[in-house]
C-alpha cells in the first residue's frame, strides 16, 4: 500500500515537472518567433479586405493612427503588435508594419 502511495507521488511529481519544463521552452521559442509571426501575418494580410481580416483573425482591439486621411486608414493591434495601412475605398490592406507605425 505505502509503495503504491510513492509511486503514484512520483509519477506526479515527475509529470508536473515535465509540464513546467515544456512550458518554459514554449515561451521562449514564442519569443523569439515575434518578428516571423509578424512576417506571416503581413504575407496573409496585404490584398485582403481589412474587415475580413480583423473579424477571421483575433488581433484584438484595433486603435486609429495619426495618418489616417480619407484616402487611408492607418491601424495598430497592440495584441499582435503589426500596423495595417487599407484603402478606405477599396477596403484592401495595402501595407503592413511591425510595431507601431507611425508612433502617436
Amino acid at each position: 500500500m505505502k509503495i503504491a502511495r510513492y509511486l503514484t507521488i512520483l509519477i506526479t511529481v515527475i509529470t508536473l515537472s515535465c509540464d513546467s519544463q515544456n512550458a518554459k521552452t514554449e515561451k521562449k521559442d514564442i519569443d523569439l518567433s515575434k518578428k516571423a509571426r509578424t512576417d506571416s501575418i503581413r504575407s496573409v494580410v496585404l490584398g485582403k479586405n481589412i474587415f475580413d481580416v480583423r473579424f477571421e483573425n483575433d488581433f484584438g482591439n484595433v486603435e486609429t493612427l495619426n495618418g489616417t486621411n480619407n484616402q487611408i486608414w492607418v491601424t495598430y493591434y497592440p495584441k499582435v503588435n503589426i500596423t495595417l495601412v487599407s484603402d478606405k475605398k477599396t477596403e484592401l490592406i495595402k501595407e503592413a508594419y511591425s510595431g507601431k507605425v507611425p508612433k502617436n
